[in-house]
C-alpha cells in the first residue's frame, strides 16, 4: 500500500486523478514539446506570419487535462530529469 503522501503522484504517474480527473504530467510535457518542434519550424520557414490554425490549449492539451493538476508538486519531486511541471501547467492557467 501506498503511503498518503504518494497517492498524488501515484495516481498522476498511471494518468488520471484518484478523483477521476485526467492528469498526465508526462503526457502535457510531451504535448508541449510536440506543439514547440510543430511551430517553431514552422517559423522558422515563415517567420512571424507563421499560422497553423493549431493551438498548444485545445488541440494539444485538453482544458480538462489542464486544470485537473492541483499543484500539488509531487511530479516536480518525482520527476527523474527534474522538469517543473508545475511551473508549464500555472503559466497557462494564470490567465
Amino acid at each position: 500500500m501506498l503511503h498518503a503522501s504518494m497517492w498524488p503522484m501515484h495516481s498522476c504517474l498511471s494518468g488520471h486523478m484518484i478523483t477521476g480527473k485526467l492528469l498526465s504530467p508526462r503526457k502535457i510535457m510531451m504535448d508541449i514539446r510536440a506543439r514547440m518542434k510543430e511551430k517553431g519550424a514552422g517559423l522558422m520557414k515563415e517567420g512571424a506570419a507563421f499560422d497553423d490554425g493549431k493551438s498548444l490549449i485545445g488541440d494539444y492539451i485538453s482544458e480538462e487535462e489542464l486544470w485537473a493538476c492541483t499543484m500539488c508538486n509531487a511530479c516536480v519531486q518525482e520527476c527523474p530529469i527534474n522538469i517543473n511541471q508545475s511551473f508549464a501547467y500555472s503559466r497557462y492557467t494564470s490567465h
